[in-house]
């Protein structure tokens, strides 16, 4: 169903990451995609266990997703689904299809599968191979996976399929009587995702959507509009007649498309007699969209946000209306003659949140910060703090979906020839557990309308205990210069959520570097003091004795080389980094030639001991400019499923990152046989990403 689209363009103002991270809107036809035209797959419905279905951790259920063939090649029983990546619930990776499926067809394809024992939202992402072994999905680009998505409530279950138990979205009224108002998405009768308009040209779109409650729909249920681009529309319409119970209705409106290049989407709902907010999903509260792509050019003033830029709602249900021309010349009282451009956290009506579970995220009314675990966004007041006492006014506080992410994107902002990008980014004093990773990352549509990026600017950890603050120093934006520029800042919990309040001080484009002797900067350089704690397991030695593969099924051989667009490993004696400086024992890990591919390795099992470290650095490979990955862990004991540790997000910025990970955080591992799997992703495109674990090894 449309709730989760499915459909591949995830927020970009309109997306979607990632597991417990990471995935945008699709970029250009990569390498390794299946030729288009020929294989192309349309989600067409969650035929069993709709997004956000409750099971209890041990629980057997039976997924079923209903695709339609809209390519113009058949898909033969030497076809496949596939699992990707995410979260493999049980054991079955790969199911050949049960019949030949001809071009317009439509087919069920159903995978057992068991709960797994991680409490939390949880996301496994599949995608269809062909019978040359290329992966296919869906998607403008026919490149993006599906997904099973389930909510693990704790205990054991004991077998069979549970019921559907509601997760409630966040939204400005409550949710009408279960039952009563209910709807389904049936179809985008036209402008499907994905589809291109000229800059400024009307159209018209046109749902058809199900009344599938036992309440019948008058014509005081009004369609309205919920966050996103609202190009140009109203604010609600009346249903044009009566909707009884099981009877669909197509609902037409007017739009015009943005001005400015990039890819849109916007939010819509119905509203009841009573006001209560309904929509679609397995909980009755998601809204469905229009997604649209302008490709084009216009003119728009400097400094000025632009496209379809969208207040986000209020909890009251107002609509901020949002500042079209931005002083260009302001200066805070905390840091007298700074130059700003932009101040985001006094823009936060320019941006559009979301969660892990793409539910819309509202921001508040300055100062509320009442926690919740669907995650939240808000502009606090006065004047906070970092643990360390280092001072910040009115900061932006980020609060992740438990066991997830949140996610914010602004608005495209033209850029001028020389500004920087800076921030503080710290934990809430009050929150004693805190511990998240952060990133901000860029990006914009070129002439021709192809998406580049996203491109990581700078991530890293934080939390209170022992990295309550950091700063993002004066990063370069000149060769941004004239571009149309969407920021993208996210925070994911490292477990439950409940005390990672996250403030981002200050965040703002400069025209000049700003010095600041306050706090540190944030970087990753090399601990000087030798560690002389023993060797307990080398990774880089134990690789030729790992199993890699791009799939988590399918082994390739250790040792590939240049050019293999599968992807591969090989172990390095001496590798030169992005820093320019020279390391020992290299392990580089190039990613499948797809967007956000990846290529990892299990480890044979080692046994843990108490007071083991795992240490490493990670970084981009000399030369590889290009590069933008994500190096993930993960661990597995026996047959059970695998459990992520850390990730790290690189670019080639020249900085590496220090690893120093206890295996004592994780309580399982003590006295057990454990398989580590080391990986590497991209981020976006594959372009040159020759991501490298440097002397990855166990201590004690």
């Amino acid at each position: 169903m449309k709730s989760q689209s499915k459909k591949g363009s995830i927020l970009v103002v309109a997306l979607l990451l990632v597991a417990l991270m990471f995935g945008f809107v699709p970029a250009a036809q990569p390498v390794g995609v299946a030729a288009a035209g020929c294989d192309y797959a349309l989600f067409v419905a969650d035929v069993t266990v709709p997004d956000g279905t409750n099971f209890t951790a041990g629980s057997s259920f039976n997924k079923t997703w209903r695709l339609k063939n809209i390519g113009s090649c058949t898909w033969t029983t030497s076809y496949s689904l596939v699992f990707v990546d995410g979260i493999q619930m049980g054991s079955t990776t790969s199911v050949n299809l049960p019949t030949s499926v001809a071009p317009g067809a439509t087919v069920d394809l159903t995978v057992p599968m068991v709960a797994p024992s991680t409490i939390g939202l949880l996301r496994g992402n599949w995608q269809l191979k062909n019978a040359s072994g290329t992966r296919f999905g869906i998607g403008y680009y026919g490149n993006m996976s599906f997904w099973v998505e389930i909510r693990v409530t704790g205990g054991t279950g004991g077998g069979g399929t549970n019921t559907p138990t509601p997760y409630n979205a966040v939204t400005n009224t409550p949710p009408p009587a279960s039952g009563c108002d209910r709807a389904t998405f049936i179809d985008d009768v036209n402008v499907p995702d994905g589809t291109i308009f000229p800059p400024n040209t009307p159209f018209t779109k046109t749902w058809r959507i199900k009344n599938t409650g036992s309440c019948t729909w008058t014509s005081n249920y009004t369609l309205i509009y919920v966050i996103g681009d609202k190009m140009g529309g109203p604010d609600s319409i009346q249903l044009s007649s009566t909707v009884g119970p099981n009877t669909s209705i197509d609902i037409s409106f007017d739009l015009v498309s943005p001005a400015t290049p990039g890819s849109y989407r916007g939010y819509w709902q119905l509203k009841n007699a009573a006001g209560q907010v309904l929509g679609i999903g397995a909980t009755g509260t998601k809204p469905w969209w229009v997604d649209i792509v302008v490709s084009g050019s216009a003119t728009i003033p400097t400094n000025t946000p632009v496209g379809g830029a969208t207040a986000t709602k209020t909890p009251t249900g107002t609509q901020p209306t949002p500042t079209k021309t931005l002083v260009a010349t302001s200066t805070p009282t905390a840091t007298p003659g700074i130059v700003y451009n932009f101040d985001f956290d006094s823009n936060l009506n320019m941006s559009t949140w979301y969660n892990s579970a793409y539910d819309p995220i509202y921001s508040r009314q300055p100062g509320d910060d009442t926690w919740t675990d669907k995650g939240f966004v808000v502009q606090m007041t006065g004047t906070s703090y970092f643990p360390d006492g280092f001072t910040i006014t009115a900061p932006l506080m980020t609060v992740p979906q438990s066991y997830g992410t949140i996610t914010g994107v602004y608005s495209p902002i033209r850029m001028q020839t020389k500004q920087y990008f800076w921030s503080t980014i710290g934990c809430d004093p009050n929150a004693p557990s805190c511990d998240a990773y952060w990133e901000v990352s860029y990006q914009y549509y070129n002439s021709s309308g192809v998406l580049q990026g996203p491109t990581l600017m700078r991530s890293g950890y934080i939390s209170t205990a022992s990295n309550p603050h950091a700063e993002i120093s004066n990063v370069d934006l000149s060769a941004l210069a004239g571009k149309d520029v969407q920021f993208i800042f996210r925070v994911a919990s490292n477990g439950s959520s409940a005390g990672d309040r996250v403030l981002w001080g200050n965040p703002r484009l400069v025209q000049a570097p700003i010095v600041s002797t306050a706090i540190p900067v944030y970087t990753s350089t090399p601990v000087s003091t030798p560690d002389t704690r023993t060797v307990r397991y080398d990774f880089y030695d134990q690789a030729a004795s790992a199993t890699w593969s791009n799939d988590g099924v399918t082994a390739i051989d250790f040792g590939g080389s240049d050019g293999d667009v599968r992807g591969f490993a090989r172990g390095l004696p001496t590798v030169q980094m992005e820093n320019g400086s020279t390391y020992s024992s290299g392990l580089l890990i190039v990613p499948q030639s797809i967007t956000n591919g990846y290529f990892q390795g299990k480890f044979p099992a080692y046994a843990v001991v108490a007071g083991d470290h795992f240490l490493a650095k990670v970084g981009c490979m000399y030369t590889h400019n290009a590069c933008n990955v994500i190096f993930r862990m993960y661990y597995q004991i026996g047959a059970a499923d695998p459990v992520f540790m850390r990730y790290y997000a690189e670019a080639a910025e020249g900085l590496l990152k220090t690893v120093d990970i206890s295996l004592d955080d994780f309580s399982a591992l003590a006295g057990n046989n454990v398989k580590f799997i080391l990986k590497v992703e991209s981020y976006g495109s594959p372009l040159d990403d020759y991501g490298v674990w440097v002397d990855p090894r166990i201590v004690r």
